[in-house]
């Protein structure tokens, strides 16, 4: 069974400080906000909305859109974005500068502040803010001509160097450094608290990091098992010939629901282990022999399967905001844990007993496919699995249709709501 490794994220935003170049303080609050032109602080949800790495817009308090120009800052699960008016080096798509109006993620504060963009191309811009001016630190690159090679020119090594011209001995460095997110960060605090010391830079932002909501899950299984197939003779076995009722049992367990940074609002990587009962049986008379003895001969089968399962499911939420629809897709992993399945045989007369089949199968896999509504604390879930069944004779099949009505409650989201 896969072991997951689960990284928590510890999540801060910035208070706003009038006095403050950049419009934060180094004082953090836990909650989303933003400031607008008026310089009023709103408090409540905030959706960011994403064209490939750029964010276009966001939407506050699930009622109303704010792009660029619209505000002066905002900060979300402890990354604080400006609003800004800025000089941007689109190379190659675009061959000159231009003036765009971008929200800019403040990764370093300071005496001079270290911010980061990326654009709708999908390339990284760092820019340089002292007080009120703000200057890109720029990466050139220029099309070679063959429609596949580019030349780059790294300005913003010559820049930085600018910036902190005492340490030469840095200047190496810089001279390594690429144009990354992580690196270019490293190399700006390793500058920067050289020259202005480490007690007046606040690192906002660091790698952006996996969130996991947990909690416990619960519900119905409706199942209906059904062997199909032939011996090699052509024969039909007789299990096949065998209606089962339907089975329903109830399931649960526990969830892990991993949110990846950027796009956590429209999907997450569903983990769960589950609980779950397979009870039938089901009866088949015929004419034949028992013990000897001639007569209609019935024929029960009692199936009794109980699985330990590990559901991987990705899951999509079909909007931002908090409560919103959701369907979801995946594998079923079914490990069985106890198996009491046999088959009886009896006339007017004699009868006896033995195992369903000599060779039953330990795991089995399945499809699972699932619509529900997701809420703050609680999800509410329609799920339809086909599984292949754990009967291991050659030819001969056991699929198994499932259906769940399953509740879950999220403990972490109910946490974060109490704070």
């Amino acid at each position: 069974m896969p072991i997951l490794l689960i990284g928590f994220l510890s999540s801060f935003c910035q208070i706003r400080n009038p006095d403050s170049a950049l419009g934060t303080s180094e004082n953090q609050i836990s909650t989303s906000y933003l400031i607008n032109k008026s310089g009023d602080t709103l408090r409540g949800p905030i959706f960011p909305k994403r064209k490939r790495g750029s964010i276009q817009s966001i939407e506050f308090n699930n009622e109303k859109t704010f792009k660029p120009i619209d505000i002066t800052e905002f900060g979300i699960k402890g990354l604080v974005y400006m609003g800004k008016v800025v000089n941007v080096d689109k190379s190659p798509k675009i061959e000159n500068k231009v003036i765009d109006t971008v929200f800019l993620e403040v990764l370093s504060k300071g005496e001079i502040s270290l911010l980061f963009y990326v654009d709708e191309y999908e390339k990284n811009h760092f820019f340089i803010a002292r007080g009120s001016k703000v200057e890109e630190l720029v990466l050139k690159v220029t099309p070679q001509g063959d429609g596949v090679h580019s030349f780059y020119t790294p300005v913003y090594k010559g820049q930085l160097k600018s910036y902190f011209p005492k340490f030469v001995d840095l200047h190496g460095e810089i001279d390594k450094t690429p144009y990354t997110r992580k690196r270019m960060q490293s190399i700006f605090v390793k500058c920067y608290e050289r020259e202005y010391g480490k007690e007046s830079l606040t690192m906002i932002a660091k790698d952006e990091k996996v969130e996991v909501d947990f909690g416990i899950t619960g519900g119905l299984a409706f199942s209906k098992i059904n062997f199909d197939g032939h011996y090699s003779d052509g024969s039909v076995p007789l299990i096949a010939k065998i209606d089962f009722k339907e089975s329903i049992t109830p399931s649960g367990g526990i969830f892990f629901d991993l949110k990846f940074p950027r796009i956590a609002h429209i999907f997450s990587l569903y983990n769960e282990l589950q609980y779950k009962q397979l009870k039938t049986s089901g009866s088949f008379s015929e004419r034949g022999l028992v013990d000897g003895s001639i007569g209609t001969v019935t024929t029960t089968t009692y199936i009794n399967e109980k699985f330990l399962k590990y559901n991987l499911l990705f899951k999509f939420r079909t909007s931002r905001k908090e409560n919103t629809p959701f369907f979801n897709l995946g594998l079923a992993n079914s490990f069985v844990v106890a198996n009491g399945d046999y088959m009886t045989f009896s006339n007017a007369s004699t009868g006896y007993k033995r195992d369903l089949t000599p060779d039953s199968k330990n795991f089995e896999q399945g499809l699972l496919f699932g619509i529900g509504y997701l809420s703050r604390s609680f999800c509410f879930e329609l799920r339809y699995e086909r599984s292949t069944g754990i009967n291991g004779e050659a030819n001969i099949t056991s699929k198994t249709n499932s259906f769940y009505t399953m509740v879950s409650y999220n403990f972490l989201n109910q946490k974060k709501k109490s704070k």
